[in-house]
């Protein structure tokens, strides 16, 4: 009897059913930790499996700035729109705007042939302006690209001397804003000075933008691009203007 009942247990020792591995379940979350593997850890939940490490940083922001002296008029294709940045003690925000809806070129001023006339070789060199060129290098869009330039407006010293010494009659920060570069696109506006004072500039070194794609406004180095030093000077003076301006940049009120 003893002998019989051994024989069923060892029956059953070796004729038990072979236990099989656990499936996989949806929604397990699998941990693997460790010293010994290079692997990063894993933590996987709901059929997800996410690998770590910090997210990666964005990249950096610029904005290229580009300048050069022209001389007036300034002159507007058919179609085209114009912006000024009018340096006056009256003017102390945003670009006035010249649209051209014609079929032939308009100049700035608009009544330039006869001012042209009235000038003498002297008085031509008041004419100078400054073509400003802002370019997003970058791959993001941005939008409302906002700057400021300082303006300072001195009278001129009966004494003779430098720039420097004459006396301060006005002065202001100017913001203006750019409605939007996408990557690769470029603004253009002029300086001009609308007044019959010496007038300094300041241009800016930085910009605030929204950035497409990213939470936040963003605060943008400026950088200056020039094929020599004169093109990247930091500030640039101007002479008194010669010109009776009628209004001031167009629709801003009388100027002199």
């Amino acid at each position: 009897m003893i002998i019989g009942a051994l024989g069923g247990l060892i029956g059953l020792f070796f004729f038990w059913p072979e236990a099989q591995p656990p499936s996989a379940q949806p929604g397990v979350s699998i941990k693997q930790e460790g010293t010994t593997t290079n692997s990063p850890n894993i933590v996987g939940s709901h059929n997800t499996v996410n690998l770590g490490g910090a997210p990666e940083s964005p990249s950096p922001l610029s904005l290229e700035f580009r300048s050069r002296a022209e001389m007036l008029p300034i002159a507007a294709a058919p179609h085209q729109e114009i912006y000024v940045l009018g340096l006056h003690p009256k003017i102390t925000e945003n670009l006035s705007t010249l649209t051209n809806g014609g079929e032939t070129p308009l100049p700035f001023p608009i009544d330039w042939p006869k001012i042209a006339r009235d000038l003498t070789p002297a008085q031509r060199l008041s004419t100078m302006i400054w073509r400003c060129e802002i370019t997003n290098p970058n791959s993001e869009s941005l939008l409302g690209i906002a700057m400021t330039f300082s303006v300072t407006f001195r009278e001129s010293n009966a004494s003779g001397g430098s720039r420097t010494t004459d006396p301060i009659f006005a002065g202001h920060q100017h913001p203006i804003e750019i409605p939007g570069l996408k990557s690769h696109d470029s603004f253009v506006f002029y300086l001009v000075n609308e007044s019959p004072y010496w007038t300094e500039v300041e241009f800016p070194d930085h910009a605030q933008a929204d950035v497409v794609g990213r939470v936040g406004r963003a605060n943008i180095p400026i950088v200056r691009v020039g094929v020599n030093s004169f093109e990247q000077l930091p500030s640039w003076t101007f002479q008194p203007s010669d010109l009776k301006w009628h209004t001031v940049s167009g629709e801003n009120g009388n100027s002199n």
